[in-house]
This record gives C-alpha cells, structure tokens and sequence, in this order.
C-alpha cells in the first residue's frame, strides 16, 4: 500500500463525510427548488433526485459513524446488524428513488400523463421484483449469514438498482438538455451534461466495484481490486464524481431562476404590449372622435349651405337674382372653386345660353375661361353625366384623380391647372342646363363631399329654377291675358264711341 492509499485509508471517515455531503448538498437544494412553478413538465420528477440525494447522503453519513474512531460496532453484534440493515435499506431506497426519477423524466415525453405514469409503476415494479427475487433467492441459499447476508445484499441492490438507476437517470438529465437548449440556456444544458456523465461513470464504475462478498462478481471484482489498481478507496472516487454531480446539478438548476426571468421578461413585455395596444387603441378612439367631430363640422357646414342656398333660392323667384346668389354661396362653402357659370337652353333647340357666371377670369391662351366652361358645358349637356375637364380632355368623375384620391384632400404631386367640374341640370326631367364650377389650379382638390355637396346644390338648382320658369311663365301669361284684356276694352269702347256717333248723325 503506497502512501497516498495510507492516507486515504487512515482517513476514510472524511471521506465519507464529504462523499455524503455532495449528495446531501444536491438534494437539499433540489428539495428547495421544488416549490417554484415550472413549465417543464419534468419538474415534478425532481422530488425523487432529491430524495436519492437526502437518502444516499445520510447513507454515506452512517458509514461515517461505523468508522469514527473509538466506535465499536463488534460489541453489541444485534444493533450493529440493525445498524447495517438499516443502511442498507437506505441505500436501496435511495438507488429505487434516482430510478423513478429516470423513469418519471423518460416517460414525461409521452402524449398521456396517465400512461407515462403507468409505465413509470410498471418499470418500477419490474426492478423491485429483480431485487426481491435475487436476495430472497441470496437470504434462502445462504442461510444463516449474519453481516455477509447483508453485505451481499448491498451488493445486489448495487448490481441491481444502482447501475440501472444511474443510466436511466443519465439518459433522462440528457432528454431534460434538450428542453434546456431549446429554450436558450445554453450554459445550463451543458451542465446537465456534465451532470449526467458523471452520473453514468458513477453507475458504471463506482458500482461495480463493491464490497467484497461471497457474490460473484464481486469476489473479485471489489473495493480492494479498485484500490490495487488506483491506488485509492473506490469510495474517494465516488465522493469525486458525487462532488462534480452536484455542482452541475446545483449549477443547471439556475434554469428555473432563468425561467423564472424569462417569464417576468415576457409578463413585462406583454405589458408594455397591452399598454402600447391600449394608447393605440386610445389614439384610434381620439382620431376617431375628431374624424366623427370634423364629419359633423363638415355635415353642419353643408347643411348650413344648403339651407342658406334654400332660404336664398326661397326668397325671390327671380331666376337672374336666385342663380347669382347660389353661386355666391357654393364659393362660400366650397373654397377650392375660384369661377362658376350655369348654362340653360331656353327652348328645345337652342342652343346653351349663360345665364349666370361669377370669378371666371380670362386665361394666358386664346379665347376665354368662359367659353372653356361653355365647352365643358355642351360636352356635359351631350353626355348626360358630370365630368371632369382636365385641361386636355374629359373624364368620369369616377377616373378623375383628384376625386377618386381615397382619404386625401390634396393633389400631392399631380396639380391639375384649370380644371373645371361639369353637372349637369335636370329640369322638368329634361337636361337643359349645366353648371361648370372651375377649380383653382394648384389648389387642394375637390373631394367626395364637397363633389356631393355640388351634386346637391345643383339639384336644388334645378328645382328653383323650374320653378322660376314657371313662375315667368304665368307672369308672361298674366301680361299676355292683361294686353287682351285692354285690347278688348279698347275695341268694345271703339266700337262703343262709332254706334254713339251713328246714332248721333241719325238724328
């Protein structure tokens, strides 16, 4: 025996202490991250690593009593047998605890909760009976053994539970890597790693070589052979590989305060979300309000016209005066328009007579701005329908930018000079006349209220000024029916005055 051997021999009892403390350490502080909320459905499964860890460090931790010095376990043979049946129950226990945890992570991928809880009962159940099986087959073919039955038991539920619990455990800490990594902690799935191949090397290694015993293989596969070969207690090995498993596994579960932030993060960027939603959904309201408030202007403004322009055209049936002023009250309400004209054929026929026209100006070419509207005017007459006179050409309203621009009162970029807006007048259900109102050129262009609040006006156009025409109708056939009237008093009183003077030379 080398002198490193020497040492660690003559001071088994701290390495047993510290080789029970890395395992208590890890459970302890599995044990207190048990009451966080979780959304790994393999948290549920950490309650059995702890318990492995809180049971197999207090198994070590007996070790440690049995091999203080000045401790004579030999004098009361009874209670050291208890003793040692204790431990190993606890033992077994702890390694049946690290299985379901194995199990209950492995099957926690299943699409049924209830089945991969059924499937961890069974597997369970399966390693139990192995167990049982092989030291009650052990107790019966050795009976009666003393210490050496339960030394041999030790090395069953090594055999039979240790080594299988430790790789079922490592393959579920590997499938818990991927939850980690998938949801971005890096750092402590590469701990989880860590964590689990020393886990494995643990099953794999130091559970193998047991206590010596009369159970093959461990007569010659043992605790000794370890130490002949490394020249160390198999049981500072294991204290080692407890002591890197629970540093990793204290450092992976940092993923549920990784959690615990990355839930906080969202919960504070839903509700700066939800605050952003709400002043945008303020906003919306406010500029709703004011688009209701400025269509309401807008409606009180227009109606306002309207009843200015029906009180006016009310006043006087006077076509010339009643025409004038609707005009004056369309560049009132309507600032876009700088000229208008209203054309009217007098009779079936005839040809357009301007009747009205106010702000038309001569323009830089030949000829005038109101013989441009006249044009604009037969052209209106002829079709049938309002149109937009572009400078060049004629178009529907419905094609005519300006008014076709969705939302917009401007023309940005595309000014039309000149431009001018036919509607045509219906009167006594006949198109007799037009009104052409000219757009200053440049300016913010004619929208779709204000093209319906033109169609209007020259509705009611049309009505006043049928009306007026009839009214210069009667008037021209009560002065009609008047001159008959003086022309036959004045041939009754001729005819009177001639009978009167043949009377007066008959007598």
């Amino acid at each position: 025996m080398n002198a490193l051997s020497q040492f660690f021999t003559e001071n088994i009892v701290v390495v047993f202490f510290l080789y029970g403390l890395g395992f208590f350490s890890m459970g302890l502080a599995v044990w207190l991250e048990l009451g966080r909320s979780s959304e790994f459905r393999r948290t549920r499964a950490l309650l059995f690593l702890a318990g492995f860890g809180l049971l197999h460090g207090a198994h070590e931790w007996i070790e440690v009593y049995t091999h203080l010095p000045g401790v004579n376990v030999t004098a009361n043979p009874v209670g050291h047998l208890l003793l040692e049946i204790f431990r190993v129950g606890l033992l077994s226990l702890s390694f049946l605890l690290l299985a379901i945890f194995g199990l209950r992570v492995i099957f926690a991928d299943g699409a049924s909760e209830d089945r991969g809880r059924r499937a961890t009962i069974k597997w369970t159940g399966v390693l139990i009976g192995i167990w049982l099986v092989l030291v009650s087959i052990t107790l019966w073919t050795h009976r009666p053994c003393g210490d050496n039955c339960v030394t041999a038991v030790d090395v069953l539920s090594r055999y039979t539970l240790a080594i299988p619990a430790a790789f079922l455990a490592a393959w579920a800490m590997a499938l818990q890597r991927r939850s980690f990594k998938a949801r971005g902690m890096i750092v402590c799935a590469r701990d989880l790693l860590w964590a689990a191949w020393a886990l494995l090397i643990y099953g794999a290694v130091g559970q193998v070589f047991t206590k010596p015993s009369f159970l093959w293989p461990s007569t010659v596969i043992n605790s000794e052979l370890f130490q002949q070969m490394f020249g160390i207690p198999v049981q500072l090995f294991r204290a080692i590989l407890a002591g890197i498993m629970a540093v990793f596994i204290i450092r992976a579960l940092r993923a549920f305060e990784i959690e615990r932030e990355q839930k906080l993060r969202a919960a504070n960027e839903a509700k700066l979300a939800a605050q952003q939603e709400a002043l945008a959904t303020q906003q919306r309201a406010h500029a709703e309000m004011e688009k209701l408030n400025r269509e309401l202007q807008t409606a009180v403004q227009d109606l306002t016209m309207l009843f200015d322009l029906s009180r006016s055209l009310a006043a006087t049936l006077d076509r010339d005066t009643l025409l004038q002023e609707a005009l004056a009250n369309i560049f009132k309400s309507i600032p876009r328009i700088q000229g208008g004209a209203i054309f009217l054929r007098e009779k079936p026929g005839q040809p357009l007579q301007q009747v009205a026209v106010t702000g038309y100006e001569p323009t830089n070419g030949s000829g005038t701005a109101v013989t441009e509207a006249r044009q604009v005017a037969e052209h209106v007459v002829a079709h049938n329908h309002t149109l937009c006179w572009t400078g060049e050409s004629f178009l529907p309203v419905s094609q005519c930018l300006c008014l076709t621009r969705p939302g917009g009162d401007n023309c940005v970029g595309s000014p039309i000079p000149e431009r001018a807006i036919g509607v045509p007048l219906v009167i006594q259900d006949q198109v007799n006349g037009c009104l052409v109102l000219e757009v200053s050129a440049g300016a913010n262009c004619l929208t779709n209220r204000d093209h319906d609040l033109i169609r209007t006006v020259a509705s009611q156009l049309s009505m006043a000024i049928a009306n007026a025409t009839l009214y210069q109708e009667v008037q021209a056939r009560e002065e009609l029916r008047g001159e008959l009237l003086r022309q036959i008093v004045s041939a009754q009183e001729s005819e009177r005055q001639r009978i009167a003077r043949e009377l007066h030379d008959g007598t």
